[in-house]
């Protein structure tokens, strides 16, 4: 079970709560009991001091906005104190899920950095005057409702250190390569190894308007996704397109998707599917790859933490494929501008032609036989054959 502790201290117009063990949204409460506490005691210069978490939920972080917000409202000043640790925990929960509550709780930490010293000032400062010490203590696990609680775990609130160490060590293997397929095959392969109820997984990749499959570990999976395509419905769909996390724990029970539930137990004898979305950020917004499914032959095969993990390894692995088709269309970029100066090269010393003159006659050739450039070009790279004669004036 999850512990978290908060410690208030206050000493006129300032006050300190001192938070420690684990942020989670079942501490929440207790958290605005304490920031309340201090302002209804009169405090006007409230810390919230982070530094003692060993652990924060993502969906705890809003919370910290939340209480700074109450105490400018009540015209207090709020600062929020952070160390390194603590802001290693802040981005981990902004990979998992994303929130634009993390990024405003890193910004406010980022404007107080440079007060943690004053902090602990203040600290020493407030143990030594007369003051009021109050224990605000929570020993529950996070409430459910929300996609990832929702996986039927009831036993343990996080994930465990000896699945971390195998996740960061699984994580390494996810390396950026140029071979787009090969990345994919990495990511799912890296699935069926960590998470322990699922049999089989692929890739759903956007393009364009549609959706094709990559890096199958099983012609199961393959199968199933092309299920999901022909009857337009199913987890991988709705994870790229409506939800970020989508579970179905039995297929045979689940009428979200009728037409893909019945064949897909039918035809493959799945159970139990668990999609992920496969999305980066861009100053724009996000843009989303596709989605990482995972299928098991086992009804209710997912468990909380399965879900933690596949969050964890869709947000790495989506941007590991981003940078790999970066690197590969980079790659075809070099490629194509050297074999058109290879040709360039080719027509100036023939013809005695300027480079703007050449390039001319490759991109003239290139609309009158309705041919790629580069296609021109690599023929007279290879060949020495001129297809640009022709179309010469």
């Amino acid at each position: 079970m999850a512990t978290s502790r908060f410690e208030v201290t206050t000493a006129g117009p300032a006050a300190v709560v001192v938070c420690s063990g684990d942020l989670t949204p079942g501490a929440v409460p207790e958290l605005r009991t304490a920031v309340q506490r201090c302002i209804d005691d009169g405090a006007r210069e409230v810390t919230i001091d982070l530094r003692g978490l060993e652990g924060v939920d993502p969906n705890a972080v809003p919370a910290l906005s939340e209480v700074r917000d109450l105490i400018e409202g009540a015209g207090g000043t709020a600062r929020l104190c952070v160390d390194e640790g603590v802001r290693g925990l802040l981005d981990s929960a902004r990979t998992v899920m994303l929130f634009e509550a993390i990024d405003d709780a890193l910004a406010t930490a980022d404007t107080v950095e440079s007060l943690v010293a004053n902090a602990d000032d203040d600290l020493e400062m407030i143990g030594n005057e007369p003051g009021t010490v109050t224990w605000v203590h929570t020993n529950e696990a996070p409430p459910r409702g929300d996609p990832l609680a929702e996986l039927g775990r009831s036993e343990g609130d996080g994930i465990g250190g000896d699945l971390v160490r195998l996740f960061a060590d699984t994580a390494g293997s996810l390396y950026v390569s140029e071979n787009l397929d090969e990345a994919l095959g990495r990511l799912t392969a890296a699935a069926v190894h960590l998470i322990d109820g699922c049999d089989m997984a692929s890739v759903s990749l956007v393009k364009g308007r549609e959706l094709g499959t990559a890096g199958a570990t099983d012609v199961v999976a393959q199968l199933g996704d092309q299920i999901q395509y022909q009857c337009g419905e199913g987890p991988c769909l709705e994870a790229a397109t409506a939800q970020r996390l989508v579970y179905t724990p039995d297929l045979e029970r689940d009428d979200r998707w009728p037409n893909f539930s019945r064949r897909v137990c039918t035809e493959l004898e799945v159970r139990s599917m668990l999609a992920c979305r496969l999305q980066v950020a861009r100053e724009t917004g996000p843009i989303i790859l596709g989605a990482l499914n995972l299928y098991a032959l086992t009804a209710d095969a997912f468990s909380d933490e399965d879900a933690l993990v596949t969050v964890l390894l869709a947000s790495h692995g989506a941007v590991v494929l981003d940078a790999s088709a970066r690197q590969a269309s980079l790659r075809a970029a070099m490629e194509s501008r050297d074999v058109i100066g290879q040709a360039k090269g080719i027509l100036m010393e023939r013809y005695r032609i300027s480079d703007a003159t050449a390039f001319d006659r490759l991109r003239t050739a290139s609309q009158n036989m309705n041919r790629r450039l580069r296609d021109i070009a690599e023929a007279l790279a290879e060949t020495g054959e001129d297809p640009t004669a022709t179309t010469a004036s």
